[in-house]
């Protein structure tokens, strides 16, 4: 069981409501390449006129107040860079930190500004703090403390005299008593020290990066929520002998969070425009039917049996946000793989003939110095 930190900075946020930055309008798509016009036509999803994959919205709905019940889906995922640039600067913190793709292009900014250490830092503590099994607790507070506080560290970050002497106290003392508690009172307080720090300083530049608006429109999560193109995407991403489908694991965390989608479209369906979401006796259904099929696969994905049972409680309303927990863990599942596949041959060529954009940041180095970054860097597969 993780540990946690107590102050109200760091929060989990509502997957739905990240999920809905993404469901923005935008333009009118110019015609792909022929090789992405041969594959959209075998699929059968070439419009007259080439308007690809062209934006479907309500005209009651905007980018800042769209949600499920009053809109539909938008199937294009082509490049809008002031749709873009509106969906950077909504971008929090702590959303950036909980999402392992956000991760890397925060970190791949800050090397470029050759300001990484605070950010390695960040997300080393952040991890220690929230995802890491206590038995490993230990041995990542040794490294961050090696890399980023004791005098000469490669990475070291500034922090009070005082808190950097006790952190050092601690991992001298901790080699020669392997009983020695670690320091968690120092880590929360080196973390919210650091975390200030990025949120006044180099997040806000981030924000207003071209790599924050490449972020947001490459995000898996912009790229499912669409309708006629979803067909595509999967085909090229999680098809017949992809690695989604090659790993059970991966492969149920994207058909739950394709079913949790589903769930909350047919939801919306069925509520009258200006009314408040109610469930239905479908809905209950629906949900009762995701809760029991998925279990096994959220428990695998890290949920904590406590939230589990939070959510079969909450069965008998099936709210529109029920899954809300598990969404962002299945993301954060399927990242490594997805982040893998933007750099293959599809993946580029998929970004640059489907979505219109050629990335400038995947190029960027952004190797995190930090031990445990990501959970499978510490767990075995026997974990999962």
């Amino acid at each position: 069981m993780g540990c946690h930190l107590s102050t109200p900075d760091v929060a989990n946020h509502c997957e739905p409501a990240l999920d809905r930055k993404w469901r923005q309008e935008a333009n009118v798509p110019k015609p792909a390449e022929q090789s992405w016009h041969g594959h959209l036509a075998r699929k059968g999803h070439l419009l007259s006129s080439w308007e690809l994959l062209s934006p479907v919205t309500s005209p009651a709905t905007s980018p800042a107040t769209d949600s499920p019940p009053n809109r539909r889906r938008n199937p294009s995922p082509r490049y809008d860079e002031e749709a873009m640039r509106h969906e950077a600067e909504r971008l929090t913190l702590d959303d950036a930190l909980d999402d392992l793709f956000s991760q890397k292009y925060l970190l791949r900014f800050a090397q470029a500004e050759s300001a990484s250490e605070n950010i390695a830092m960040l997300i080393g503590l952040r991890t220690l703090l929230h995802m890491v099994p206590c038995a490993d607790v230990k041995r990542l507070t040794r490294e961050l403390i090696h890399n980023h506080v004791m005098d000469g560290a490669s990475l070291k970050v500034t922090i009070t005299p005082s808190l950097q002497q006790q952190l050092s106290a601690w991992l001298k003392a901790s080699t020669s008593d392997d009983a020695l508690p670690p320091p968690m009172g120092a880590l929360s307080e080196a973390y919210q020290d650091v975390y200030h720090q990025v949120r006044f300083g180099i997040f806000p530049r981030f924000r207003r990066s071209t790599a924050c608006r490449e972020y947001a429109s490459l995000h898996l999560r912009r790229l499912l929520v669409s309708s006629v193109f979803l067909d595509v995407f999967l085909d090229a991403f999680a098809g017949e002998g992809s690695t989604v489908r090659e790993q059970v694991r991966l492969s149920q965390a994207l058909d739950f969070y394709l079913s949790a989608l589903k769930y909350q479209e047919t939801y919306a369906q069925l509520v009258e425009p200006g009314c408040p979401p109610k469930p239905s006796e479908s809905s209950k259904a629906m949900a009762g039917v995701i809760c029991s099929k998925y279990k096994d696969t959220w428990l695998g994905l890290g949920l904590d049996s406590h939230a589990y049972e939070l959510i079969q409680r909450q069965l008998p309303e099936a709210s529109l946000h029920l899954f809300d927990p598990v969404l962002k863990l299945a993301l954060n599942a399927l990242e490594p793989v997805y982040d893998e596949w933007l750099d293959s041959d599809t993946g580029v060529n998929f970004c640059l003939e489907v979505v219109g954009l050629t990335p400038e940041w995947r190029s960027k180095p952004q190797t995190l110095p930090v031990p445990g970054s990501a959970k499978e860097d510490w767990c075995s597969n026997d974990d999962w």
